[in-house]
């Protein structure tokens, strides 16, 4: 399985957007990464005033490694210490997805049935998954 997280990059952010991809891109060549690919999403509810809420039209970098705890130490305290860069969501892929974390902006964004079902199963999932949320919290730093 492939671990795949996806962060986000407001489209009005103050920094220099190739100063955070060549962050990632380097991130990418030192830690074992599969793949790395960005996207522009965009959502048909969107409007001036959403850029309150932080519902810009982002630029998402997904970035994928290998399903183990090392590769997950080197990834997720790196990912989050880019400015600038807000991991949106985490997820196992095989042949199905497996949500593990999502942001409130994601969810928001996503109202589908593995957005719904990662919010009716959150408590389980973070039991599951306690690892990579202890990296996200920083407490294992």
């Amino acid at each position: 399985m492939v671990l795949i997280i996806e962060c986000r990059i407001s489209s009005y952010t103050n920094r220099s957007l190739s100063i955070i991809k060549d962050q990632i891109k380097s991130l990418q060549e030192n830690n074992n990464s599969i793949n790395y690919y960005s996207f522009h999403e965009f959502n048909s509810n969107f409007s001036r005033t959403n850029k309150k809420n932080n519902l810009k039209i982002p630029l998402i970098l997904c970035f994928s490694v290998e399903e183990n705890e090392d590769n997950y130490k080197l990834c997720i305290p790196s990912l989050k210490k880019i400015k600038g860069l807000l991991i949106d969501c985490i997820y196992l892929e095989n042949i199905k997805i497996n949500l593990i974390f999502a942001s409130k902006n994601y969810l928001k964004l996503n109202n589908n049935e593995i957005s719904q079902n990662y919010i009716k199963n959150k408590k389980n999932i973070i039991l599951e998954n306690r690892y990579i949320y202890e990296l996200l919290n920083g407490s294992l730093l």
